[in-house]
């Protein structure tokens, strides 16, 4: 290894005397304390010390004041009041009973046999409600034992093999079943030398008590979740490989939410998602209770600067699928450590991740909410014309239709200036869209009626359709929509989405 110090030999050009000479000339240009005797030379050193201690401190006070600000916000867990759907202190009791067991590396009898029994067990009770109570749902388990290889380009790049890796799979959905289904991915294997409390056992231990809620709910619902507790993530994405690659129900997985860690406790952060598909996105901001989510951690996490990764890749290499990866970030300097213990997650850490979770999963998979196309109110004016007045509520993207009677004539409505555009066939369109969080679109009409009603003709003075377009989430297909595009050649690239067309009479 090559040192930082640099040292300089001086060879005699001549007799010894040379060398004295050369040594008197060295002594004569300095001072006794090494330093240039040259007083204008000292300004310049003084003023490049003193640069480099002002750049020193600014990137210190930086450094400072960042720390203060992310730890104040990791302090700050629950923002708001909980919903109080999610149990955060029965996650808590499946926290501790999994940790119990110590370290959970793969092929231990804590991984294969005692986790896994406990999780069946814990499975089996929420069976046991779900049948008592009644409710809308089919809850299916399986445990599954893939074998399989697969190269990664990680570390420099490798072939990884596994034999018999343990998945323990819940599949919640309809009781008529689901043709599009959520995957929900945690791990319960360890390091070898941690109990592994926030890696990952908490993530288990949320999902355990979000797929309780969704169990028991009343409402069916639309779609189905698969919630994957997975053994063999520590060994570089083993689990999740064998189950994405393998396993029946993956075919039907359209996009996937892995719970995972980096440090012990503290806010979950949203810190990777993709790929394309913002409707994933977009769907965590409008439905988590308690968002948290940066930027910068995708483009750090993915350049490869931090050596670690998550069964986000493997869903979305080997299955082809969107994502949100959500991680766990304080106290990272005890992350897969003996020190990572139950004790060290606050009771607040497992509420804030529990309420998003569900909240995400509940807006993804409920029922949608349908266009509701309400008559506000029909008012007779003292003109002699009807005002209508609708509101509507729906998707993002909506186009309503206006058709007037024969004898009857749109007179005025509150879009743009209020006068509605001339048209020969009499005939009005209008394009509407919204952003998240809008409210109902309200509008009215003023028709005036005919002179003498068409008795052959349609009853009322007006006909209005509202047509709605879903451009994303998981309203964008159907079984039928499916079916269609299999009939385009692999070639084509068909832009596809459903739309609905509902009219009504006044």
């Amino acid at each position: 290894m090559e040192s930082d110090t640099t040292i300089r030999r001086l060879k005699g050009l001549g007799t010894p005397n040379s060398v004295s000479q050369v040594n008197n000339v060295s002594r004569s240009s300095h001072g006794g304390n090494g330093y240039n005797s040259d007083p204008k030379k000292k300004p310049e050193v003084n003023l490049f010390l003193l640069r480099e201690g002002v750049g020193a401190s600014l990137v210190f006070v930086f450094i400072l004041v960042l720390w203060v600000l992310v730890h104040l916000s990791l302090q700050q867990l629950v923002i708001g009041k909980s919903s109080g759907e999610f149990n955060a202190v029965r996650a808590r009791r499946h926290l501790e009973s999994i940790t119990s067991v110590g370290p959970r590396p793969v092929g231990s009898p804590e991984n294969e046999v005692l986790t896994v029994a406990y999780l069946l067990e814990q499975i089996k009770h929420i069976q046991a409600e779900v049948a008592a109570a009644g409710n809308p749902h089919r809850l299916s388990v399986d445990v599954q034992r893939p074998t399989g290889s697969f190269s990664i380009d990680f570390l420099g790049g490798f072939t990884s093999f596994y034999d018999r890796v343990t998945n323990v799979a819940v599949k919640l959905e309809p009781e008529a079943g689901a043709s599009h289904l959520m995957l929900a991915n945690c791990h319960f294997d360890t390091v070898a030398n941690s109990p592994g409390a926030s890696d990952d056992a908490v993530s288990c231990a949320v999902m355990l008590e979000v797929l309780h809620s969704l169990a028991n709910l009343s409402t069916p619902l639309r779609h189905g979740v698969v919630f994957l507790f997975n053994g063999a993530e520590e060994n570089v994405l083993q689990a999740s490989h064998g189950f994405i690659t393998q396993h029946p129900w993956a075919k039907q997985v359209r996009a996937f939410i892995n719970l995972e860690a980096a440090g012990v406790g503290g806010k979950e952060v949203v810190f990777q998602t993709g790929p394309e598909n913002p409707w994933l996105v977009q769907a965590y901001v409008h439905a988590a209770m308690h968002p948290f989510a940066s930027v910068v951690g995708q483009e750090v996490f993915q350049s490869g600067i931090i050596p670690s990764d998550t069964d986000f890749r493997i869903y979305r290499d080997f299955g082809n699928i969107p994502g949100i990866d959500l991680a766990f970030i304080e106290n990272g300097f005890i992350y897969h450590t003996n020190y990572d213990t139950a004790d060290r997650i606050l009771t607040d850490s497992i509420q804030r991740a529990g309420d998003n979770i569900l909240a995400v999963l509940k807006h993804l998979v409920s029922p949608s909410i349908p266009v509701d196309f309400t008559l506000v109110s029909k008012e007779d004016t003292v003109w002699g014309t009807v005002k209508l007045t609708f509101s509507v509520t729906g998707p993002s993207h909506m186009t309503l239709y206006l058709l007037p009677h024969p004898g009857a004539r749109l007179v005025s409505w509150s879009l743009g200036d209020g006068t509605p555009p001339f048209d020969v066939s009499g005939e009005y369109f209008v394009f509407y869209s919204h952003g998240l969080d809008a409210p109902a679109w309200g509008f009215w009409i003023e028709i005036q009626p005919p002179k003498e009603p068409d008795p052959s003709g349609p009853g009322g003075v007006v006909s209005v359709a509202v047509s709605s377009h879903y451009f994303f989430g998981p309203d964008q297909r159907t079984e039928q929509m499916d079916a269609l595009l299999r009939r385009f050649p692999s070639w084509a690239f068909p832009s596809s989405w459903v739309s609905t067309y509902t009219m009504y009479r006044y």
